[in-house]
């Protein structure tokens, strides 16, 4: 929980780098808290958790989002969008490589992928190595 509420002290901060935990963490204490909002607007409003059960509106698949859900996607929009381009400085590469999201699978793939690559262990031109730096911060015990 600590390296979510860390993404979100750093709301709009797209400087620096993150380390594989804090991208990790923030996507997966995310991921539950999502799941969470989802199960309350079911319940509260009765929106479906099967995304078949829509309307039939000629799609294969209707998405639905509660107003529980939207509210937390607006507040997690940019903190999430923030520590993907601290995650790509970690591996020396721009922001801007976050873009290839807009490319429907082999883009989502290729940003999972470079989430998952270990960062450089030196500094680079985004920051010293944050997972040195917590190193270096952490009390002897």
């Amino acid at each position: 929980m600590k390296w979510f509420v860390k993404c979100m002290r750093q709301y709009a901060d797209f400087h620096g780098r993150a380390r594989r935990t804090e991208y990790w963490m923030f996507s997966l204490v995310l991921l539950v808290i999502g799941t969470g909002c989802q199960l309350l607007d079911g319940w509260l409003f009765g929106v479906s958790l099967n995304p078949f059960a829509g309307p039939a509106t000629g799609t294969l698949v209707s998405v639905q989002v509660g107003w529980i859900g939207l509210l937390l996607t607006l507040v997690t929009l940019v903190p999430g969008f923030a520590v993907q381009v601290r995650r790509l400085h970690d591996t020396d590469r721009s922001g801007w490589w976050s873009l290839l999201v807009l490319v429907p699978v082999l883009g989502w793939i290729a940003l999972v992928v470079l989430s998952v690559l270990a960062g450089d262990g030196h500094p680079n031109r985004f920051g010293p190595d944050p997972k040195r730096v917590a190193q270096l911060v952490r009390p002897a015990v």
